[in-house]
């Protein structure tokens, strides 16, 4: 045995990745509760110590078009960025699996997809791409990302923006060299008003790439 997979869904994709769940539910914000049930199998000798852990399936269902279970679209990209930001923290977390990447045609199905069953994108595409979640830490702002289409250890350049308004226009804040393995960022910001994005061009060319439009969260 190498890992342990795991599917940590908060109530069939409809509550945010805070959410603890029942006691019965392991979900991204109680995997302690998967902690203590692998600790007690390595007590027994039954698998390894510290095994790694990987979310091999996980998303948030949306309405449109699932009317009982599905948050709005805006939640559910920006849940899937929070999600990411929690997992990333955890050092026994190696991977999160998005599923899927389109919904079903059955309502009765999932429908956590990143384009809807027509093939239209939703806004979770864009947040999926370009992972994006500001935080508030005392007087500052943690600023954390990830360039996901980036070639592992590419060296990148990637710059904060900031908006007074949702409609307002956006300025950089500052441009940061992105080296690690797999695009993350983590970078503390003085505190401001207003919303936040970040731009990407590649250094391979093309367009700049947007991430969503993110507020500040906890």
């Amino acid at each position: 045995m190498t890992g342990v997979a795991h599917h940590p869904y908060t109530r069939g994709g409809s509550q945010p990745p805070t959410s603890k769940g029942s006691s019965t539910e392991i979900t991204i914000s109680s995997i302690s509760r998967l902690k203590t049930i692998l600790r007690q199998a390595q007590a027994k000798r039954r698998i390894p110590r510290n095994l790694p852990i990987q979310y091999t399936e996980y998303g948030f269902q949306t309405n449109p078009p699932d009317g009982l279970f599905g948050v709005s679209l805006a939640k559910q990209a920006a849940w899937i960025n929070e999600s990411d930001f929690i997992a990333w923290h955890d050092p026994r977390v190696r991977a999160v699996a998005q599923y899927e990447m389109r919904d079903e045609a059955s309502l009765a199905a999932f429908q956590t997809g990143l384009r809807f069953n027509d093939g239209r994108l939703k806004p979770s595409w864009a947040a999926y791409r370009l992972p994006l979640w500001v935080a508030r830490r005392g007087s500052k702002l943690l600023v954390w990302g990830q360039l996901r289409p980036a070639a592992d250890g590419a060296v990148e350049q990637v710059d904060i923006q900031n908006a007074p308004t949702a409609n307002g226009a956006f300025t950089s804040v500052k441009t940061v060299t992105v080296r690690s393995r797999k695009g993350f960022f983590n970078v503390k910001l003085p505190k401001r008003a207003g919303v936040w994005r970040v731009s990407w061009t590649p250094s391979t060319g093309g367009a700049a790439i947007l991430s969503r439009v993110a507020r500040p969260g906890r």
